[in-house]
Parts: structure tokens; sequence; C-alpha cells
């Protein structure tokens, strides 16, 4: 068997992963013959493979082989790599052949290899080294020899915005790969474009072989093979196909609607377009469109400022490869019947979308899907090339690309359910409020120092009797009345104004002839909870939040109205403002008359004092609305 055919055993590639783990993985056993006996514990290890010992016996374009001539014994070359405790262990474990074990190090002084555990391809330039230990023939067999070949990428350039063409035959090319293997410590192939094989007559010694490729964070594939050629006697194979590819995710991001589309200049009725599917590609010429399906780079950038409601979610890792015949790929979905529809790893939509959010509904989202709009067991969902899969694109800068992105975000939009605000203006006549509509006020939303005009001239109440709390669904049922929309963040209707969480700040701009002005009234709405969503936070007590505003008669001193905000119940709610109306009172002076006796001043003095007292506590009882 040659060495091409060998490549071509189907059944090699399913190992891969178990050697990454660093089992040895067994293939087929040859044809038994007579066993050999164990290395001589008590033979002189050589410090590295003679030059001598190793003749060339074959070369052709793709490979070198190389015979053995005597089975010397020689120093383990790496054991702080695979120490001799591991090496002794396999004679307890019948069969297996070899140790392999995987390491990365980064381009730059005083790097240090990385062990990998994972068959990913690095981001950055540096030196794959691969290290294997043969043990001994032992009473089960032996190889007849050991090889590797050099590395093969896959590569095609990105387009000019950084996105990528599917796989196909005319746009996917390959490359070889040169590699450096070293034999027992002595260096048998410098960067090599051939594999090279090594035959032995006997086997009573270990070997060890070593193979260094060069990784470019450019190439999106490296692949290569490497272990035991054959066998006798029972004695099993290692045979070990590896590729190294880029691991690719997307993470699903819960956010507020309205922030949402303020930040992406989207119309509050519009609906979202999906992130990748909507990109036109303007940096691409028609030509360059034309060539392929294109996979946008768009979904890979996250929305800067935009913070989450709650915890984002990640699907698990996918590797996304393309080929000449197409893509090897993963749907960033689940659909029914495809059985990978665990909500921590390969969510379906339904799942995605029914997340809860205390104090919000879900309202759209951005997710790039199939033709049809549908994750489905079907041909658009599986096999058609397109941004609703898991795959990669680039970080351009001045052309070229920097970084390559494999982490794909999109958004989930929720809106907070608002609340329904009344403004009362009133004067007290007869003990009864009278709604005053007359003046204008216009209404702010604070963040921190930054104050935001959401609406003015803000409606007053001409009937208290009709302000009252609504149901949740006639909440829900204004967020859903596109008529109701506004860009500002509030909702308005015939019914009233509707406000979402925030902090707000009422201002007069007109007051009304003869009364006062009234001072800023602050306040807070806050989230409207559902059952079950309390989860620590603090709700409005009432689907009503009633602002009361008192007018005052306007005095020859500035004497402002008072201004409050109350519950339903009339009962003040935790944190409201309260402006309180202050009276001037002037000091009199109390002067005795001729013939007045300084004792009946002094009654009169002391009994002017406690009218006075009462009067002011009066006064200030009085003020009190609550």
């Amino acid at each position: 068997m040659n060495f091409r055919q060998r490549n071509k055993v189907a059944v090699i590639v399913l190992i891969s992963f178990f050697a990454v783990l660093g089992i040895s993985p067994c293939l087929c056993a040859a044809a038994a013959s007579d066993p050999v006996a164990p290395a001589d514990p008590t033979a002189v290890l050589l410090d590295a493979e003679p030059a001598d010992n190793l003749e060339k016996k074959e070369e052709n374009d793709t490979s070198i082989t190389f015979h053995r001539k005597q089975d010397l014994a020689v120093k383990n070359p790496f054991p702080q790599i695979i120490s001799e405790e591991e090496i002794e262990a396999l004679d307890d474990k019948k069969f297996e052949a070899a140790i392999t074990k995987f390491f990365f190090t980064r381009d730059g002084a005083n790097a240090q290899p990385e062990p990998l555990t994972k068959l990913d391809m690095p981001k950055v330039k540096g030196k794959l080294t691969v290290y294997m230990a043969f043990k001994h023939a032992d009473e089960h067999g032996r190889p007849q020899g050991v090889f590797a070949t050099c590395g093969q990428n896959r590569h095609v350039p990105p387009l000019q915005d950084g996105s990528i063409y599917a796989g196909s035959d005319t746009l996917t090319k390959y490359d070889t790969q040169s590699f450096t293997m070293e034999f027992n410590g002595k260096v048998v192939a410098q960067n090599s474009l051939k594999a090279v094989q090594i035959n032995v007559d006997t086997f009573k010694n270990n070997v060890y072989m070593k193979m260094t490729y060069d990784v470019d964070p450019a190439a999106e594939r490296l692949l290569f093979n490497l272990g035991s050629t054959g066998t006798v006697g029972g004695y099993t194979q290692t045979f070990i196909h590896l590729e190294f590819n880029p691991p690719t995710k997307a993470t699903f991001h819960f956010v507020d609607d309205f922030a949402y589309r303020h930040l992406q200049n989207l119309p509050l009725a519009a609906a979202l377009p999906e992130r990748g599917n909507s990109d036109r590609h303007p940096l691409l010429s028609a030509e360059e469109k034309k060539k392929g399906t294109i996979l946008s780079a768009l979904p890979f950038t996250p929305i800067a400022g935009l913070p989450d409601l709650i915890t984002a979610q990640d699907t698990g890792i996918a590797y996304y490869m393309r080929n000449t015949s197409g893509d090897v790929k993963t749907p960033l979905l689940s659909y029914a019947g495809e059985g990978k529809n665990d909500a921590s790893k390969h969510p379906t939509l339904e799942a995605l979308t029914g997340q809860q959010v205390p104090g919000y509904i879900y309202w759209a989202n951005d997710i790039d899907k199939p033709e049809g709009g549908v994750f489905a067991n079907n041909n658009e969902t599986k096999d058609k090339p397109g941004n609703h899969y898991l795959s990669f694109a680039y970080k351009m800068k001045d052309g070229k690309p920097v970084e390559r992105l494999t982490n794909k975000h999109y958004y989930l939009t929720y809106r907070a359910i608002p609340t329904k605000v009344a403004v009362q203006q009133y004067v007290e006549e007869d003990g009864r409020k009278k709604p005053i509509t007359q003046g204008k006020y216009d209404l702010y939303r604070k963040d921190g120092v930054k104050e935001t005009l959401v609406c003015q001239n803000t409606a007053l109440s001409s009937d208290f009797a009709q302000d009252t709390a609504p149901a949740l669904p006639e909440l829900v049922n204004v967020m859903k009345n596109t008529a109701a929309y506004k860009q500002e963040g509030y909702y308005q209707t015939d019914k009233g104004l509707y406000l979402i969480p925030g902090d707000y700040i009422l201002r007069q701009t007109e007051k009304v002839a003869g009364y006062a002005a009234v001072p800023d009234l602050k306040f807070t709405v806050k989230r409207q909870l559902q059952a079950g969503q309390l989860g620590g936070l603090t709700g409005e007590e009432s689907t009503l939040k009633t602002l009361s505003v008192k007018l005052k008669k306007e005095t020859t001193g500035e004497n402002p109205g008072e201004t409050f905000e109350k519950t339903p119940k009339q009962t003040l709610l935790l944190g409201n403002y309260t402006a309180v109306t202050s009276e001037k009172r002037e000091n009199k002076k109390i002067v005795a008359k001729t013939g007045e006796s300084k004792q009946g001043a002094i009654l009169i003095l002391g009994g002017l004092l406690l009218i006075s007292a009462v009067v002011y506590r009066t006064g200030i009882e009085g003020r009190n609305d609550y």
C-alpha cells in the first residue's frame, strides 16, 4: 500500500478527536507473526539517531522514504513533554501504540508552548508542534514504520468588506503547507513539502517523532496525517488525521427595542431587518457579487452602547469549513426533529423568543433566517449557503484582513410595558377639586444631568373620574397600536399618555392667569411587573400614575402652587418629590402704653404669642393636601 492510498482510508477521519484527547486511535491490525522480545532495559541509550542509520530509499513528487538500518536505543528527546512514566504506562495498555501531544507557540520573544486540547485553528501566527512517542514492540507485535505528511491549507482571500464567499469548486483553493520532522532527535526533513516515511526491520526500542508546522492565521484550515505505516503480529496501528479549523458560534442578545432602533436609526413601526441578509455590500462591484454566495461580515459586529436586559445566550461551538463541493455548516438555530434543540447549545427560535424579561414583552429580532424565513428540516435550512449558519468573516484595515471574526451577534428586542400617566391640575372650591386645563407643561426624560424633551403641551385631565388604572392587556394593546408610537419613546392615544420606565420632569412652560407659577415636578416610572416576574426588582404599585398640581392664587409675593405625585388612593409613593408652599411672616413689636404696668404688658405679650403659635400650626396643617 503506497502513501497516497493509506491516506484515503475512510474511517481514519473519525478518530482525530480521540487523538487530541490523548487516546491513541486503533484502525486495523496487521497479520500475525512471531512476537518480538521487549527492549533490553540495560541497553545504552544514544543521544540522537545517528545520521548514517537512515538510508534514503525512494523519493518522488509527494513523498520521501527512508530505511532504518539498525534498531538502536535512543534517549527520549522531549521528556518534559512526554515523560518516561507515561511511556512505561503503555506497557499496561494492550495494543496501544503511541502517545501524542499538541502544542502551539506564538511568534515572538519569550513565547512559551501552549497545550492544545481542541482542534481550533489559532488566530495568531506561530508554530504548531506535534510530539509522538511509540513504545517498543511487545508480545503482541510491532509497527512496520512511521510517517508524517506536510500540511494542507484552505484559503480564499476575503472580500473588501470582510465578507467571504461560500465554498465552491471555482472559488475554494488549496495550498500545501511545509513542515519539519525530527526522528529520535535528528532532523530528517526541513521545510518539506513532501510526506516522510521511515521503515524499520525490527522494533525493540522506543522511537520518537516531532513535527512542526507554521501557522498563518490567514489560512482557514490546517490538515495533516501522521502515525505508524502498518503493523505485524497484531500490533495496533496508530494513524491520526488532524484538521484544525476556526471555531464559530453565535451570541443572542436580549435588548430594549427603543434603544436598538435609536442606535440603528430605525422607525418604531418598522420591521427589524435581518442583519447579514440586509447587507447590500456597497464596497463590492456587481461582478464580485455575481461570483458566488456572499456571507456577510455584518452580523459579526456587535452594536456598541446597547446593554443587555438579561444575560446573553451563546450557541455551542461549531467548525465551519469551505471546500470545493460546498460547505461543512451548522445552522444558527435548531429545527423540529433535528435533535439539537438544547436551549443552551443550539436553541430553536421559539426557545429564544420565549425568554422572559421582567417588565418587558418580546417584540422582534434581527436573526438571519433561511429562504422562507423558517428553520426547518429542508434544503433551504441544511444545504443552501447563507448567513443563517455559523461561519466566519474578517476585520479589515487598509483593505487587508487583520483579524478573523468567529462570533456572530444577533439581537432580540423587548419593549418595556408602559404606565398610564395622568396630569391633574386643579384648584380647591368648596372642599372639592376643580380641574383646570389652562396653562402648558412639557415632559422631559432625565438621564443623570441630561434632560431630553419627550413631549410638548402634555395633555391635562379634564375629568379626574376618567383617570382609572388600565388592565395589563390594555397596555399591551396600546404598545401594538402603531398610531400610538412616538419616536421620542412614549405612547399617546385618545385615552391618555403612557410612559416607559425612567426618570422624568414635568415642567410648566405657561402658567395659568391669576395663579402662581408651578415648580418642576420630578418623578420616576418603574417597571410594570407581571405575576411571577419580581426578580428582586421594584415595580409600580398601579398601572396608573397620577401627577397632581394644586394651583394657588397669585399674590404680591411669589407664591408657587403645590405639585406632587400620588397614587389613585391619594397616598404618596416612596421616592416622590413634594414642593410645599411657604408663607411670609412678620415679627411684630409690642409697646406698652403710659400707665400700663409691666405685668400687664407681659400678659398681653404672652397672649399674643400663644395666639400666634395656634395660627401658625393651623396654617401648616391646612396646607397638607394628602
